[in-house]
């Protein structure tokens, strides 16, 4: 058996191991091993061979750690969640908003919601309405002029 199928095999082991741990180390080295056969097929010294494998696991394991951070710094989720998703949606107002009278309830994504108009008008009963901003249980609306 010559010394490059010895560091394939070796490389077969790796990742094989690598299946088995959570982290992409044994993969490297797998990879690593793959590219020490190629230098002991051309009959380098194993000392060579040592040294192809440590930097070709360490080019590796850079590389993809590079690649996959640059990955996760390129995507950006710009979704909003939570009360954070209701501001911009439409609600109806099922009883009349009077913030001097503390009144006022919206159906919003279909729930029953405290109401404070945002500028102070007083919006009746069936106005269609804007959440413009979301402290607590309250939602601050406005109204739309499509009623």
């Amino acid at each position: 058996m010559n010394a490059w199928h010895i560091w394939i095999i070796i490389g077969i082991i790796f990742f094989i191991v690598e299946i088995f741990t959570p982290a992409f180390f044994f993969a490297s080295l797998g990879t690593g091993a793959f590219i020490t056969s190629i230098a002991a097929y051309y009959d380098y010294s194993v000392t060579t061979q040592i040294s192809v494998l440590s930097g070709g696991t360490l080019i590796v394991f850079i590389g993809v750690y590079l690649l996959l951070k640059l990955l996760q710094n390129t995507k950006s989720d710009n979704r909003k969640t939570g009360v954070n998703s209701l501001i911009g949606q439409e609600a109806i107002v099922i009883k009349q908003i009077d913030n001097a009278n503390n009144l006022g309830r919206i159906k919003l994504g279909g729930e029953e919601w405290k109401a404070y108009s945002i500028n102070g008008d007083i919006l009746e009963e069936s106005y269609i309405v804007v959440v413009e901003k979301i402290e607590g249980v309250t939602a601050y609306v406005k109204h739309t002029e499509n009623n």
